[in-house]
């Protein structure tokens, strides 16, 4: 299916446009708007890896920082892992992953979510904020779900990024050391719309977040 928007050229398919709006990407090969469509971040991203520095951040563990300033509304990085069911993932949890304190996980679509744990990117690295400079969204791309981290504001060279995290607790709430001004001192954990499934699959995982982007 090809979703047309209803923007002319001249309007660059900004704030306004449909598809933006529904968090579909327009297709170049239809769009009114041609090579000035702006709503094509995933289609036309250039590798910002090379720009991108994982860290040692102390209490958060590992990190995430850019060396070089990023505009707001930039796709800094696609969310990259493999694409598991549900089933699945709490079959790692309880297994593979049993040991571990922290892992990476995203929804990616209706029972289906991304490993980021043994395939992925520094992406994964990214830590929470209760005042975060960018955010994770879920895009449709050619018929695709694609996830991508995005600069909430424009960021700063040496920054370090973060996002809002949405848990789902297998455990007690974690501490919260992103510092900011307005931190609420614990990262509060979301119940998800799979929320029964994964409690009757996690009885015995204590203390063990499940990272979950509504």
């Amino acid at each position: 299916e090809v979703n047309l928007c209803e923007c002319k050229d001249g309007d660059n398919c900004g704030e306004s446009c449909i598809n933006r709006e529904l968090f579909i990407e327009c297709n170049p090969m239809i769009c009114n708007c041609r090579n000035r469509c702006t709503n094509q971040r995933f289609q036309r991203y250039r590798d910002f890896s090379k720009y991108l520095k994982v860290f040692w951040a102390g209490q958060k563990g590992y990190g995430l920082k850019t060396i070089k300033p990023i505009k707001k509304d930039k796709l800094i990085i696609e969310y990259t892992g493999e694409v598991i069911s549900l089933k699945t993932c709490m079959e790692r949890l309880n297994t593979i992953y049993k040991e571990m304190k922290s892992f990476y996980f995203i929804n990616y679509d209706d029972g289906k979510v991304i490993d980021a744990c043994q395939k992925g990117n520094v992406a994964r690295f990214a830590n929470h904020s209760c005042d975060p400079n960018c955010c994770i969204e879920r895009w449709i791309v050619n018929n695709e779900i694609r996830v991508g981290l995005f600069a909430l504001r424009d960021i700063k060279a040496g920054e370090e990024l973060f996002y809002d995290y949405k848990f789902f607790s297998f455990g007690e709430k974690q501490k919260c050391y992103c510092g900011s001004k307005n931190c609420c001192g614990s990262i509060d954990f979301n119940e998800s719309n799979h929320e029964k499934e994964k409690k009757k699959s996690t009885k015995n995982i204590k203390n063990r977040n499940h990272l979950n982007v509504n």
